[in-house]
């Protein structure tokens, strides 16, 4: 291994309490958290307030709605501004469907120790990442993800999704479920602080695109 070459990761661990790993060995299941319930309390927001900050940047001057005028109706397209409104009014219904698991690079990590079992014994479970991403291959909606934390790395995901969206016109409705699709497989990984998860799973339920 060089100087400079970065460490390849093969497992993640998951730390429980001694409960918790009582009710993973006998169900052979880990349980995914509602995302209200977590210990970063921002999560899945922090992303929508660093949406809403790109938008803002993006469109200093945003075009009034377009009205057109016929014998038998008038018609007004929304404007830009009306439809990230909402894709923001969505992703508001969506954050009650998102349930994560969280995961560290690290086998032995106090942050972990001390977020997860902090009230008495706990315990690192390792996971073989391959065959992790496989078993998440299986389950619809449902990504795995590293944690994002750096503000210049969200700000520069976040103009990724909006740009080119405003670089194409499209319709209302298909620009609203392109939006939402991007937006809700990034949304839950942008965390506010790094003391918790470096890898994260999450699953949104009953959502289809």
């Amino acid at each position: 291994m060089t100087k400079n070459s970065k460490k390849v990761t093969q497992t993640l661990y998951h730390y429980t309490t001694a409960r918790g790993l009582i009710g993973i060995l006998k169900q052979k299941k880990i349980w995914a958290t509602h995302i209200n319930y977590l210990n970063d309390k921002k999560e899945f927001i922090d992303a929508m307030d660093e949406f809403k900050k790109q938008i803002k940047h993006l469109r200093p001057n945003v075009p009034k709605p377009t009205v057109t005028v016929t014998p038998h109706r008038t018609h007004m397209e929304n404007s830009p501004t009306e439809k990230y409104e909402s894709v923001l009014e969505f992703l508001q219904i969506i954050h009650g469907e998102v349930y994560v698991t969280s995961f560290s690079e690290e086998h032995d990590q106090l942050s972990q120790w001390r977020g997860y079992c902090a009230k008495g014994p706990g315990f690192s479970i390792g996971f073989n990442l391959a065959k992790l991403k496989k078993l998440v291959k299986r389950i619809p909606n449902g990504w795995l993800k590293k944690c994002i934390y750096e503000p210049r790395v969200k700000a520069r995901k976040m103009e990724r999704i909006i740009k080119p969206a405003e670089s194409v016109n499209l319709n209302g409705k298909v620009f609203l479920l392109s939006m939402i699709n991007k937006m809700i497989r990034i949304a839950p990984y942008f965390k506010v602080s790094s003391q918790y998860d470096n890898v994260l799973f999450s699953h949104i339920r009953n959502v289809l695109f």
